[in-house]
């Protein structure tokens, strides 16, 4: 059975989370949540997948917890595979990781603030009662909560995060550093882009801090090197152009192959041949990724090695 709205969660959150559960079918809405949901003896991870894919909505909490949980962000990407409308809600304020931040760029939260109040639940199910009932694209609810795809840094740094480095099995303070690195490089690579086509002043620094650890040239201050000359810098943009585009069709093949995955449910790990064209796919994105970094070192000063450390672990990934 369908559900129209799907509840991802930290097990920390559970309290919380019992009342919304509560709330909304109180209000009239149907909710998946695993707690009551996910009969005995069921798979869970076949579960959570097809609930994810039968319902409408993407219900995200947020809290400390819910941003450092593995199966949080793993859920998320699901969702945002899948094409879901992704509505976050901030149940206690935390920083958002680089990774979760790409996913909800421009999506507007709905801010519990910590108070869970009648009136906060009433004026969350009013306002998803809305957006359900409103023909696609006609509530005002769908242009702030569906996700924008804005540059093709944004892009391509979000699926990358998405589908190459949140499914690996690396804890989350590693998956942060290399996040925060591919953070700064996605977004240095659009930065020059933008400079190359005028939109931006090449004395205009990149929007995205230096990550902590990187490695800088001593006159490296997130601008433009001084004196490179312009056949490199058409060189560099011609690059990085071309990696662009090599990028989306590894993505598009990655993405099929990861929808095969998630279709084969709990058989997948026994399909030697499949995970390991998902490995080879990862493999090649994170090549032309490194070679990205390499011309964003040359063009900033800045050397991140969280591209190399993602290049290593999967290396070491069993055949």
């Amino acid at each position: 059975m369908s559900n129209e709205i799907f509840i991802s969660y930290s097990r920390r959150d559970l309290a919380f989370v019992q009342k919304l559960h509560h709330a909304l079918k109180t209000h009239g809405l149907k909710a998946w949540f695993d707690q009551t949901d996910i009969p005995p003896g069921n798979q869970w991870r076949e579960t959570i997948v097809r609930a994810i894919n039968t319902s409408k909505i993407f219900l995200l909490v947020l809290s400390p917890a819910a941003v450092k949980s593995k199966h949080v962000r793993k859920e998320l990407d699901l969702a945002e595979l899948r094409h879901k409308l992704i509505v976050p809600v901030v149940w206690e304020h935390t920083p958002i990781p680089p990774g979760m931040e790409y996913q909800l760029v421009g999506i507007q939260y709905f801010d519990f603030n910590g108070n869970d109040s009648p009136e906060n639940f009433a004026r969350l199910a009013q306002a998803l009662h809305t957006v359900l009932n409103s023909p696609r694209g006609k509530s005002q609810y769908l242009s702030i909560w569906k996700p924008r795809t804005t540059d093709a840094a944004d892009k391509y740094g979000r699926l990358v995060i998405a589908r190459v480095v949140t499914p690996l099995a690396m804890n989350i303070v590693a998956q942060d550093k290399i996040n925060t690195d591919l953070h700064w490089l996605f977004s240095a690579a659009e930065h020059f882009i933008r400079i190359r086509r005028g939109a931006v002043s090449p004395e205009t620094p990149v929007p995205v801090p230096i990550p902590p650890g990187a490695k800088k040239h001593p006159r490296a201050n997130n601008r433009l090197m001084p004196g490179i000359d312009d056949f490199s810098l058409r060189l560099a943009e011609s690059r990085l152009v071309s990696l662009f585009k090599q990028l989306n069709i590894y993505l598009q093949n990655l993405t099929f192959e990861l929808e095969r995955e998630t279709q084969r449910g709990g058989t997948v790990e026994s399909n030697i041949i499949l995970q390991n064209s998902i490995k080879a796919q990862r493999q090649i994105i994170v090549d032309r990724i490194r070679r990205m970094a390499r011309i964003a070192r040359d063009l900033y000063g800045v050397h991140i090695s969280g591209v190399d450390t993602l290049a290593d672990y999967l290396d070491g990934l069993p055949k």
